[in-house]
């Protein structure tokens, strides 16, 4: 057994209950095995994580539900946006003029759209 994590643990993501269900299944597993799971914690601090009694996935569980995600596609307004930060990108504009710029065309589209 190595102390490398599995491939699936790069990315915790599923997109199902029972896709999570069966990642935390298998880390589980993998865990009582010997394995351990290397992070680093807000501060910069290695942090092993080793817990094999479900208080992982209740925290995952908790983290993941109070999270409120909203998705629009709105390709206009996407490239609206990528358009005006090209000149930061290229340096020629700051952060701050950038920020400007997006925020008075963005403002318009979505008067406009309204």
């Amino acid at each position: 057994m190595t102390n490398t994590r599995p491939n699936w643990l790069v990315v915790l993501s599923p997109a199902t209950k029972t896709g999570f269900d069966s990642i935390i299944n298998d880390y589980m597993a993998w865990v009582s095995a010997g394995g351990r799971m290397h992070t680093i914690d807000p501060f910069g601090n290695d942090v092993t994580i080793q817990e094999t009694d479900g208080r992982i996935a209740d925290r995952l569980r908790n983290a993941i539900s109070s999270v409120s995600c909203v998705y629009d596609n709105n390709t206009a307004l996407t490239g609206l946006i990528w358009k005006e930060a090209q000149p930061f990108f290229a340096g020629s504009k700051t952060a701050a003029q950038t920020a400007d710029i997006i925020q008075s065309k963005t403002a318009i589209y979505i008067a406009e759209q309204t």
